[in-house]
């Protein structure tokens, strides 16, 4: 694996772009590279797919915003007030435990109800394809609906997003993705990603066609979802903190706040996935997630590992449409890393694509950093160098001047939307952050739209918190932050055999 700490200049990284599109398309059409090239040569479609891959592998810093203005007022909640305008979120979580729902071979699913929760914890167990067959066993009407919904939800956004997704990337795509549908682009987003996992993480595959066995569900849509991540990117949260900064001082406390789009029917049924894989293929592990979903942007292991996700508001570096996804990646975390460092250079030699920010906490070390992650950066911050990071960003959500000039905090690592609201939050409760602090800090900061995950390491519990499902019988605002969050003992829910 070649460790990306820089990138060559636009040109090489043009043609090294080309090539993986190439390979990537022989693995997937099961063709020979040079006799695929000769067919695109012939065919006159050369031009055409350099200048997609100039567009898609190697946009710049000062494009990224456009295309974000394009997608944000139809994927992405309000970001640009940067004063506390929400309420404490004070309801106590809930502490009971799941009912058991239903059993498959290797495979078990159960609920908690709550007045305004129906989350499902599913485990499932075996080999990649076992698990996902399980998968597919335990939640196959689940998906259906879900996909359904979404996929409809997705092409009639589409159709106010598509132009000017094309507008931004005609300037240099020229006619090419004229006509290409939101279906479409996912489709290319997986030829171009694919030859980084096929060979050498088949296990994706492995899962994914498991779940389409048992399901019925087209394994083509299953591949779809899994690059919505690549290509529309969320406003969210996350905190950590630590040392003086927490109540009880031997802590850590991470957020995970997840702010995207709440009106395409994900919340309908959120679902805690647990993993327990074969002993050669990783330890065990849990994602926040959605049916049919087995990637990761949510989650904690038996390892001691929590992972929390940003999409970039002001993208550092170059960013490519080829590469490992991260949204497997932050899974691969999860599930093959024993410790932060590991994680870390996971991060550091992989084949990064498009600009994040990574939060890792490790319980084991009482420690959490967040990584600025993209095709050419991978910056591990602390408290204080993430304080560094661009002290005029928040010109960007309203202000007439520089809003905030400082918003360092020892001992806590922060980064998120509304952040002048997070500098006071955080300053109010400086040295008494807890799991009850953090929740009423996001109901404050109006923060995690869609679902919210909160660790306590040092207790090894995490709890969560999704938006209220599109129910009469449910009652409450729709928005995860307002909502009572379910506390889940993890080693309860690693040590569970069928």
């Amino acid at each position: 694996m070649i460790i990306l700490d820089s990138i060559p200049p636009s040109g090489k990284a043009i043609s090294e772009s080309i090539v993986y599109f190439i390979v990537g398309l022989s693995y997937w059409n099961k063709t020979d590279p040079l006799v695929l090239v000769s067919y695109i040569v012939s065919m006159n479609m050369l031009l055409q797919l350099l200048a997609v891959l100039v567009s898609l592998s190697v946009t710049s810093p000062a494009f990224i915003p456009e295309l974000y203005q394009g997608i944000g007022p139809v994927l992405f909640p309000d970001t640009l007030s940067s004063q506390c305008s929400g309420v404490d979120n004070v309801i106590p979580p809930f502490t009971g435990k799941p009912t058991f729902v239903k059993k498959v071979d290797n495979g078990a699913l159960f609920k908690i109800q709550t007045n305004t929760s129906n989350l499902h914890i599913m485990h499932v167990f075996g080999t990649p394809y076992q698990m996902g067959y399980a998968h597919g066993k335990l939640l196959t009407e689940e998906m259906k609906t879900i996909l359904d919904q979404f996929d409809k939800h997705l092409v009639q956004e589409g159709e106010a997003i598509l132009p000017k997704i094309r507008s931004n990337w005609l300037k240099k795509a020229e006619d090419f993705l004229v006509n290409q549908t939101i279906d479409e682009l996912l489709d290319l987003t997986y030829d171009t990603t694919s030859v980084f996992f096929n060979k050498t993480a088949p296990y994706w595959e492995q899962e994914l066609q498991g779940i389409s066995d048992a399901s019925g569900i087209s394994i083509v849509m299953l591949r779809r979802m899994h690059m919505i991540p690549e290509l529309f990117k969320a406003k969210c949260s996350m905190v950590g903190g630590w040392g003086e900064a927490v109540k009880e001082k031997d802590e850590l406390y991470q957020l995970r706040a997840l702010d995207w789009d709440t009106d395409g029917g994900l919340q309908r049924y959120p679902i805690v996935i647990v993993y327990h894989p074969n002993k050669d293929n990783g330890h065990d592990f849990s994602t926040l997630t959605w049916p049919g979903l087995i990637g990761a942007i949510t989650g904690m292991s038996s390892a001691g590992l929590a992972i929390s996700e940003i999409g970039a508001d002001i993208p550092f570096g170059e960013e490519s449409r080829i590469g490992y996804p991260f949204f497997f990646l932050l899974r691969d975390i999860l599930q093959f890393d024993n410790k932060r460092e590991d994680a870390l250079k996971r991060m550091k030699n992989s084949y990064r694509t498009c600009s994040i920010w990574v939060g890792v906490g490790d319980r084991n070390e009482l420690a959490f950093n967040i990584t600025q992650y993209s095709y050419s950066t991978c910056n591990v911050l602390d408290d204080v160098t993430v304080a560094k990071v661009d002290p005029k960003r928040m010109i960007r959500e309203g202000c007439a001047g520089d809003c905030i000039t400082n918003y360092f905090a020892e001992n806590v690592a922060y980064w998120g939307i509304h952040l002048g609201c997070w500098q006071e939050e955080i300053a109010k409760n400086k040295k008494d952050i807890n799991v009850e602090s953090i929740i009423k800090m996001v109901g404050r900061v109006k923060t995690g739209n869609l679902h919210i995950a909160v660790y306590d390491h040092k207790q090894f519990k995490m709890y969560v918190a999704n938006a209220k499902p599109d129910s009469a019988e449910l009652v409450g605002s729709n928005n995860a932050y307002d909502q009572q969050f379910i506390q889940l003992d993890m080693p309860t829910l690693f040590k569970y055999r069928i």
